[in-house]
């Protein structure tokens, strides 16, 4: 079973206003990265979905590869006569392959996509969220978030789409941190 998102009520907590805003600056590293992509809790990130998609996909390669003698012919005469096919039925078998090896080079693919090797700079205002990530700036307001996310070593803010953004407790000096908080939870839900 999922967590549910419990709304804040209006009377549950004040809504604070922030003296000056919080200003972090940081390299996210993998284990955060992986610690927040675990918690968009899905079936195909659980040990029961990666082994039914390693089982799907496992069968499925014999069957890609096979597919042209289903269709009543064979490798060379299908790439002859539909090559468009035959590229089609061989890129899903090398797909099938790849998630059933555990998607070799995943971890360096994700580091690359997601340029742990840049500083990122989190601005939380009153008004909205303020990322600076490399030269990609994005800029929400606070109604453009779902929830907010706080395990032992991150605070988790997720969009109302599928990004979410990563705030590593490791950069929130101790005398702020009860204040950021506090200030959490009265701009978003807690999740």
């Amino acid at each position: 079973m999922g967590t549910s998102v419990q709304p804040a009520k209006a009377t549950d907590i004040q809504q604070t206003v922030l003296a000056e805003p919080f200003t972090f600056q940081f390299f996210l590293t993998v284990d955060e990265l992986n610690e927040a992509a675990g918690l968009r809790k899905t079936f195909l990130n659980s040990r029961d979905g990666k082994i039914l998609g390693r089982i799907v996909c496992g069968l499925g390669v014999p069957y890609f590869l096979l597919k042209p003698y289903f269709m009543g012919t064979n490798w060379t005469d299908l790439l002859h006569a539909d090559p468009v096919r035959a590229f089609f039925l061989l890129s899903v078998a090398a797909l099938d392959l790849w998630v059933v090896t555990g998607q070799i080079g995943v971890r360096w693919l994700n580091a690359r996509m997601n340029k742990l090797d840049l500083v990122r700079q989190i601005v939380l205002s009153d008004a909205a969220v303020h990322v600076t990530h490399g030269a990609q700036q994005f800029h929400r307001k606070w109604n453009e978030f779902r929830w907010v996310q706080e395990t032992p070593n991150l605070f988790v803010l997720q969009t109302l789409g599928r990004q979410f953004w990563t705030l590593p407790k490791r950069v929130i000096p101790n005398s702020r941190r009860a204040e950021l908080e506090l200030f959490l939870k009265s701009k978003l839900p807690q999740k």
